[in-house]
């Protein structure tokens, strides 16, 4: 079922993320309808292909030293408790298990749990934290099927007998330990003693079942280890000799489907026992003895976290997290809820004499997270070496944070005025490393989501800064950037060789995602111009507008925009700009007809090429003689008479001789009244306007 599912997701038509993603989780949902063992049959079946378990030997390249100690007795010397190979059982669960090796001679395969604890990771060597529930000495390694020996791939896949009535027949044991908990394996000689020359097991299953005979249920995903030794490359499995294709895998590359399913837990939960899963992918890949584990900062731990995760030379064992052979069981391994991010911007030019502007990024972040924000100075929404900045925090605990940026490129460069700027946050919340020492060629890993939410392709991303890339066999060896902290969508992280060589030979490479992952992005635009100041002044009977610029790049002109409310805005008139300036230019407007009370303004500036930007809104209040605003004076035609409440005004005019003449509006709106004086014989005149509060008394000036 896997196979025919892993033909659909690499058929013609369905090439698109969407669709494998669809198909993905279709798959999920029907291989979990049928009953097979868990194991190496999870990997593959083809024969062309290997992904085989490295029992690792006592020195050497392959020698425990290197590869761990996974599958290993634990008299042996420096035993590491972490590495062991478990399988989680509840109680009343029956395990069965088998395993076929290379070599020869009997092997003893000893199951144990540590009886004060029911820990998912139990480390005892000794005493009852090392308690054997089941012992077996059988022939592993000839060819067919026998108890506790799948005979072929396909028995693997197929799991025991017992419970899907083909398969291989396995042996087994039932926790009897009134508790759920880990057992793990500890493969010896038939003396107990380590096996010294190391060994590759091709065929493996480890299958949970509850009930009885007859009727079993199987349980999946519960088979892990923190710290797995793997082998393939090799022609003939029984000697160390190094196989492999440059670029392409070849038929003893890992199976299509190799990969480990990785449970994180958000210890920021209420619930505390709920997790992320995600699913990392090597198909096609090819590394000899290579060392596979996963944890939340990178191949070290001491340092900070952008050295933590960067890829390094030699050795690592900073394992934390397991990793799994199927989807760990969400009964024991409960979803969490996903988390959230979201972004806002806060640009301010600089203060003059310094050029150019500065911006904050707000971030919130609903979960403790790794930020690395790209300063995107070319639109490319890409990270280009030299030009953008990416700026990388850590946060431990919910919350909004500010990350500043200074306006300057990678080079220390101020970026110029009219400059568009994108800015994306990249969120890793929770963030799971994959160091992986000694893979020789990597034809590209890919992480998916598996819960919560949609089974999706996610970004990866890696640090190889510290790997020299020159100098190397062969020369065209590394694929990928040399560094990718804005993440990209595997498979991707890509590196050839041609043999034991490459560039991550002996090399612990670093590729990492976020548990949870999401970006979020905006944008702002370096103004064009740099203002000085905006401000304003009332006048007999207008306001003063006045402003400054520091500098000026493409300035067609500045629109006076004002508005009875900071709401709504009009034009009042435009001023021409300088253009292009690297010295201080002063301007000066004018509003002739302000409003009564509260005026508000701001300048709308205009690029040639059409952009344009707002200053910030200032107020002016316009407060005339008496509150009332009477213009023009000398008047031709039309008089206007501004003030509050126009509805409770009279207006008399009274010539020289005496003459009163009453004056009655042709227009009234909220704060103006028009009066139409074209038949008034020019002279001068007393201009009586009165409210209910007051009389104001104006000459006027009739022309004709």
């Amino acid at each position: 079922m896997i196979l025919i599912f892993n033909e659909i997701l690499n058929s013609h038509f369905l090439k698109s993320n969407g669709f494998k993603g669809i198909y993905f989780g279709i798959a999920f949902l029907l291989i979990a309808s049928f009953t097979f063992g868990e194991g190496s049959g999870n990997w593959g079946t083809q024969n062309s292909r290997q992904s085989m378990l490295w029992y690792p030997s006592n020195s050497g390249a392959g020698g425990f030293g290197n590869r761990g100690y996974m599958l290993l007795p634990s008299n042996v010397s420096g035993y590491n408790g972490g590495h062991r190979l478990y399988v989680y059982a509840k109680a009343g669960e029956t395990v069965f298990w088998g395993f076929r090796r290379f070599g020869s001679g009997n092997i003893r395969v000893r199951w144990f749990y540590d009886a004060n604890s029911s820990d998912f990771f139990p480390t005892g060597t000794s005493g009852s934290s090392r308690t054997q529930i089941s012992s077996q000495d059988y022939d592993a390694h000839s060819s067919g099927a026998s108890q506790g020996r799948p005979g072929t791939a396909a028995n693997a896949l197929d799991g025991p007998s017992q419970i899907t009535g083909t398969g291989y027949q396995g042996f087994s044991f039932t926790n009897n330990t009134g508790a759920d908990r880990a057992f793990w394996v500890e493969i010896s000689n038939t003396s107990n003693n380590h096996i010294t020359a190391g060994f590759n097991i091709n065929f493996w299953d480890i299958t949970v079942a509850s009930s009885s005979s007859g009727g079993y249920n199987e349980h999946t995903g519960r088979v892990y280890s923190r710290f797995w030794s793997i082998a393939n490359s090799r022609q003939d499995p029984n000697n160390t000799t190094l196989t492999l294709t440059k670029s392409s895998p070849d038929s003893y590359s890992f199976h299509d489907n190799f990969g480990f399913y990785v449970p994180v837990d958000n210890t920021f939960s209420a619930s505390g026992d709920d997790y992320f899963v995600k699913y990392i992918n090597f198909g096609g890949s090819s590394g000899g003895w290579t060392n596979f584990f996963a944890n939340k900062d990178g191949p070290r731990n001491d340092l900070t976290f952008e050295e933590n995760r960067r890829s390094r030379v030699g050795t690592s064992s900073n394992f934390q997290y397991p990793l799994f052979i199927s989807d760990p069981d969400p009964s024991i391994w409960k979803s969490t809820a996903p988390p959230s991010a979201s972004l806002l911007i806060e640009y301010e030019p600089k203060p003059a004499p310094e050029v150019g502007g500065e911006a904050t990024v707000n971030l919130t972040i609903s979960l403790p997270a790794i930020v690395d924000v790209l300063i995107d100075l070319n639109g490319n929404l890409s990270y280009d070496e030299g030009i953008d900045i990416v700026i990388s925090e850590k946060y431990d605990a919910p919350g909004t944070y500010q990350i500043y940026w200074n306006g300057e490129d990678a080079d220390g460069n101020v970026v110029p005025p009219d400059s568009d700027v994108e800015v994306v946050a990249t969120v890793v919340f929770f963030p799971v490393h994959f160091p992986i020492f000694d893979l020789e060629q990597s034809l590209g890993m890919k992480v998916t989501n598996i819960r919560p939410g949609s089974v999706v392709n996610n970004s990866i991303f890696w640090d190889d800064s510290l790997i020299p890339r020159t100098g190397l066999t062969p020369s065209d060896s590394p694929q990928s950037l040399m560094v990718n902290t804005t993440g990209v969508l595997g498979p991707d992280h890509i590196w050839w060789a041609s043999g034991d060589n490459g560039f991550s030979n002996n090399i612990t490479i670093n590729t990492w995602a976020g548990s949870y992952n999401t970006e979020v992005q905006g944008s702002f635009r370096i103004l064009p111009v740099q203002w000085l100041y905006f401000r304003g002044k009332s006048t007999e009977n207008r306001i003063r507008l006045e402003w400054g610029t520091a500098q000026e790049k493409d300035n067609e002109k500045f629109v006076i925009q004002r508005s009875k409310d900071g709401r709504s805005w009009t034009d009042i008139s435009e001023v021409k700009g300088e253009g292009l300036s690297e010295k201080p230019v002063y301007y000066l407007g004018w509003d002739d007809s302000p409003m009564v009370g509260p005026n508000y303004y701001r300048l709308q500036q205009l690029d040639f090429n059409g952009k344009d930007d707002y200053t910030s809104v200032i107020r002016v209040d316009f407060i005339p003689d008496w509150e009332i605003h009477l213009y023009p004076n000398p008047v031709s035609d039309e008089l206007f008479i501004q003030t509050k409440d126009v509805d409770k005004l009279e207006v008399v005019l009274v010539s020289s001789n005496g003459n009163k003449i009453p004056l009655k509006a042709k227009l009234l709106n909220e704060d103006k009244l028009v009066f139409d004086l074209k038949e008034i014989s020019g002279g001068l005149y007393l201009i009586y306007v009165y409210n209910e509060e007051k009389t104001l008394v104006k000459k006027l000036i009739k022309r004709d």
